[in-house]
C-alpha cells in the first residue's frame, strides 16, 4: 500500500510539485486536500497550511518532512534528494524555503504560469 500524499489542489505550485513527483515515478498517492478532509474532517487546519504525506501506518509527515518522506517513495534522483533535504544542515534551511513557499505560494503559482490560488498568501 501506498502512502497518500495530500496537497492544496487549488495551488499552482502545488500541482506543478505533483506532476513532478509522478515524472520521477513517486509511489504516493496525490490527493487534493479538500477531498482529504471530506473523509478526515479533523486534518482540515493542517491541510490550510501544509502538505501532508499519510504513510500506511497513519504516520503523518508535515512540511518539509513531508517532502523529503515523498520523495523517498520515488525513483532516483528522488531518494537521494531526500537525503540531502535531512541532512542536518540543510533540514532548518529546508523548513525556512518550505514554509516561505508556502506562504507565497499564489504569487509563485501566477510566476510559474499557474493562476489557481483560491487560499490567501500570509500578508495580504
Amino acid at each position: 500500500m501506498a502512502s497518500t500524499l495530500v496537497f492544496d489542489g487549488d495551488c499552482g505550485i502545488c500541482q506543478v510539485s505533483v506532476d513532478l513527483l509522478a515524472r520521477l515515478g513517486c509511489a504516493a498517492t496525490p490527493v487534493p486536500s479538500w477531498e482529504w478532509v471530506r473523509t478526515h474532517p479533523d486534518d482540515a487546519d493542517r491541510c490550510r497550511s501544509s502538505v501532508l504525506l499519510v504513510r500506511p501506518d497513519g504516520t503523518t509527515l508535515v512540511e518539509e518532512q513531508a517532502v523529503a518522506g515523498v520523495l523517498r517513495e520515488c525513483r532516483r534522483p528522488g531518494p537521494w534528494l531526500a537525503a540531502v533535504v535531512e541532512l542536518p544542515g540543510v533540514r532548518v534551511l529546508a523548513r525556512h524555503v518550505y514554509r516561505f513557499v508556502a506562504a507565497h505560494r499564489g504569487r509563485i503559482s501566477r510566476l510559474v504560469g499557474r493562476d489557481a490560488c483560491a487560499i490567501p498568501e500570509a500578508g495580504r
